[in-house]
Order: C-alpha cells, then structure tokens, then sequence
C-alpha cells in the first residue's frame, strides 16, 4: 500500500493514470531538458509515467505525486532509485512553471525525506 500524506499544504498520494495527461505535459515541454525532454511521444511519456510508478513494485518505495488540496496534481517527487542508478535519489519535478516559487516542493521533499529516512531506513539521499 502506497502510503498518502498531507502537508499544511498539500497532499502527497500514488501515481494515478489521471495523472498521466499532466505528466505527457511536462515532458513535451523545455521544463524537461534536464528528464529526456522535450519531445517525447506519448507513447514513451506514458512509458515514463509508468516506470516512475512501477518502483512502487520493484523497490517498495518511488515517487508520490504532489497535488494541492484541491486535488490539482502539479508535480511528483520522492525517492528515486532505478536499477541502473548507484545510489537512491530525493527527486523532484514540478509540471507547470505557474507553481514554482510557493514552497511546494521544499514542503513536500521534507515529508517525503523525513518518511525515507525514518520509515524506509533508507541510508542515505542524493538530489542531483
């Protein structure tokens, strides 16, 4: 069971195919040059969803989504460790440039880190 935490702000939940539109977004636009954008079809965009939502199977832990209370889905982030990575990651990205500047990912990545680190007894986090 992915677990779902609240925020004085927001609500970090599990990925969900609703979410997939926002995301194929994101990652057709500039903000992805850093994740493989932009240009991706859909096809691969879906594909990229669905590996960020399948380590939830493969590790046990991977990223929440960051919604805002009214349920808006803005951005996901958690941690992070695919097989080909050397170390487990707290990543983040945030789906529409209208959100930045609020102090959503700063409140979200220290539920999430806190909960890594005190539930997970993961050892340590990188954020590149």
């Amino acid at each position: 069971m992915i677990p779902v935490f609240h925020t004085a702000r927001l609500t970090l939940r599990e990925p969900r195919m609703e979410d997939v539109p926002a995301f194929a977004a994101f990652l057709h636009s500039d903000r992805a040059r850093f994740v493989g954008g932009p240009g991706r079809t859909l096809f691969d965009s879906a594909r990229a969803f669905g590996h960020m939502a399948g380590m939830w199977v493969l590790r046990g832990y991977g990223p929440h989504v960051i919604c805002l209370k009214d349920g808006t889905a803005v951005g996901h982030g958690g941690p992070w460790f695919p097989h080909v990575w050397p170390e487990p990651e707290l990543g983040w990205c945030l789906w529409d440039g209208a959100h930045e500047g609020k102090g959503y990912v700063t409140e979200a990545m220290a539920a999430l880190r806190d909960w890594a680190v005190r539930d997970l007894k993961v050892a340590s986090l990188v954020s590149y």
